[in-house]
Parts: structure tokens; sequence; C-alpha cells
């Protein structure tokens, strides 16, 4: 089943993220600039993707995790809609794809990563992720896991760099998220 939670949340924070806003330690407005001037750039490192990157193309998105570097599975969600498993920054994670018609043609997906803790993370410190947080956030389970997510809309294509981007991107946050939670 999707993560449905995590669209609730999203939903109910969407407000919240649509407001330009600097976070208590100004990270809000670094990690914007930070975006910004990186959106467009290779890193040395890493191979670049030619063309578009959609969700309409779930096998395109699968072939371009792959020129990335990044392990990628194609495999079907719970309700018959594609969806990718990889890892990144040594945590697996998932990537859902959203608003498809008929399991096809979807425009969006849903990166996502749950954490299964020894003890239940508190809401306090899952709202201090939250407050900090740009690029992706938190709900807990009902028991007390963190699950990490970022959605991202493909409709009508993202260019190759911009995608690669964002993966490294996603590869940072989850590589601080570990690190916020001592895994």
């Amino acid at each position: 089943m999707k993560p449905a939670l995590a669209l609730c949340a999203l939903a109910a924070l969407a407000p919240v993220l649509a407001t330009p806003a600097t976070a208590r330690n100004g990270s809000l407005i670094g990690a914007v600039a930070s975006a910004a001037r990186h959106a467009g750039e290779e890193d040395g490192g890493v191979a670049a993707v030619e063309g578009l990157v959609s969700a309409a193309d779930p096998q395109g998105m699968q072939a371009a995790l792959q020129e990335l570097g990044y392990r990628a599975e194609l495999d079907q969600d719970g309700e018959g809609d594609p969806m990718i498993r990889s890892s990144a920054a040594g945590s697996n994670f998932s990537i859902y794809f959203y608003g498809c018609v008929d399991h096809a043609g979807c425009d969006s997906i849903l990166f996502t990563a749950g954490f299964d803790l020894s003890e239940p993370m508190s809401p306090e410190q899952a709202n201090d992720w939250n407050r900090d947080a740009l690029l992706a956030t938190i709900y807990l389970d009902d028991e007390g896991d963190p699950h990490l997510f970022h959605y991202v809309l493909t409709r009508g294509g993202l260019p190759g760099d911009v995608f690669a981007a964002s993966l490294r991107e996603w590869a940072q946050v989850l590589g601080d998220f570990r690190g916020h939670i001592g895994w």
C-alpha cells in the first residue's frame, strides 16, 4: 500500500511549505540558495543523464538512476502502480509513482525511506526535523518510526541534470537524517 499517510502529512504541510520563511538557524534560506546554485551543475564524479526524466516513463527513470550509479529495481506497489527500489547514503528507499491512470502515464514521484528504530521517535523530535527541513519531511508511524518523504512533480519531464541534482540532494538528506537519528 502506498504511504497515504505521507500524502496526508504533505497536504497538511502545504500551506506552511508555500509560505516563504526562515528557519531558526537560517537553514531554509541556505538550502534554497544551495539548491538553486547546484540545480544545473554536474558533480565531477557523477554521470550525467541526457534527455528528460519523467514519472510517465518508469523504465526511463530506472535507466536514469542506473546511469547515475544507483541500484534501481522496477516493481509495482500494492495498487499496481510502478515503484522503484534503490539505496543511497547507506539507506534503502523507494520511489512511488503518483497521478497514474490505469497504472501508466504517471506525473509525479514520492521518494520515501523508513527507519525502524529501537526506541520510538517523539513527536517533538519529528517536529524539530520538519521545522528545519526543506527537501524532505518525516511522519511517524504508529510505532514511532520515522518515514522520510520528498515529492517531485515530473509532468512534462525533468531535464536530466535537474533530476541528477534532485537525486544528489535526496542522498544528502538521507545521510543528514541518518545523522539526526544516530542511525
